[in-house]
């Protein structure tokens, strides 16, 4: 190829010449992915909006929600995601089929929530033990 001229280049003249460069100036965009500043309201939705829903389509939904938690984020945050969305999937369930052992779990997923929000502690208070 001559010096002022125009030309094309193939794919082994690009690495022979070493033309694209890894180190050059300019900018990167790097992009994150984390849980939605909405992801309370789908979890919701999802549980409580679905009158036709199965128990067994509803644990598919959180079961799946809780798999793109846990790609997502660090397994503390995963712990307080987990704990919310159990919550929300077991009063889906107790409203869906009303049994004392659905109403047990929702106390017990009532009270692991207790210490991390006033209206926890006021649920578990109106739950009774």
């Amino acid at each position: 190829m001559e010096e002022d001229t125009a030309g094309s280049f193939s794919a082994d003249q690009l690495e022979e010449l070493n033309v694209a460069q890894d180190y050059s100036p300019g900018f990167r965009v790097l992009m994150e992915r984390v849980p939605s500043q909405e992801w309370l309201f789908v979890i919701r939705r999802d549980a409580l909006q679905s009158p036709d829903e199965t128990v067994e389509g509803l644990t598919q939904k959180m079961s799946g929600h809780l798999a793109l938690l846990r790609e997502l984020t660090s397994k503390t945050d995963y712990a307080k995601y987990e704990k919310t969305i159990r919550f929300y999937e077991s009063l889906a369930t107790f409203s869906k089929t009303p049994s004392s052992d659905n109403e047990k779990e929702l106390k017990a997923q009532t009270q692991n929530l207790q210490g991390d929000n006033e209206y926890f502690e006021l649920l578990a208070g109106v739950l009774g033990d």
